[in-house]
């Protein structure tokens, strides 16, 4: 399975996906991009804001990435 068709899979099954998730999940480090091929080819998917807590105890934002209907 090639990480677009993972990125694909994975947000049909499940909904969402992070940077981090793919990461941790797939060892992908470029989701972004393969979320801009996915949208070119004409695949409904949605952006969110979503704030975390960094190491210092602040607050970073970090893009999740969910299927539209």
């Amino acid at each position: 399975m090639t990480q677009k068709e993972t990125v694909l899979h994975h947000l049909q099954t499940n909904g969402s996906l992070t940077q981090k998730q793919a990461s941790e999940q797939y060892g992908i480090w470029r989701l972004s991009n393969l979320i801009y091929v996915l949208k070119k080819d004409g695949y409904n998917i949605k952006t969110i804001d979503t704030p975390v807590q960094n190491r210092y105890g602040g607050v970073s934002w970090v893009a999740t990435y969910q299927m539209e209907s």
